[in-house]
């Protein structure tokens, strides 16, 4: 097999889960010797590895909390919701802060 044919194999197998990505490895290593010798290019490989990564590649399950993007907080999580209004009301207090701190001050026996 051509070294750049293993590189290529290895690197989309990266992604897939243990049981799909031996099995990957062993569909597209069948595949690449079947294909021959003279056929080895980066685009002759990505036309004949794509569709069999495809039949491999299972996506992640959106039910699974570890797979949950960081906004998603459950409802049940009083700490999360907690976190998520300070930073919601960080920005308002720091606005007030700069305000106070920044605003003109009087001048001392000028009266308007």
């Amino acid at each position: 097999m051509h070294p750049d044919a293993e590189t290529r194999i290895f690197l989309l197998a990266q992604p897939l889960e243990e049981p799909d990505r031996s099995a990957f490895i062993r569909a597209a290593s069948e595949a690449v010797e079947k294909l021959g010798a003279n056929a080895y290019g980066p685009g002759a490989l990505h036309r004949l590895l794509a569709p069999l990564w495809h039949q491999f590649f299972r996506p992640p399950s959106e039910t699974n909390p570890t797979n949950r993007s960081r906004a998603y907080h459950p409802d049940d999580n009083a700490e999360a919701r907690a976190v998520t209004k300070l930073a919601r009301e960080l920005p308002r207090q720091t606005e007030e802060v700069r305000r106070l701190r920044y605003r003109r001050k009087p001048i001392a026996g000028y009266t308007s």
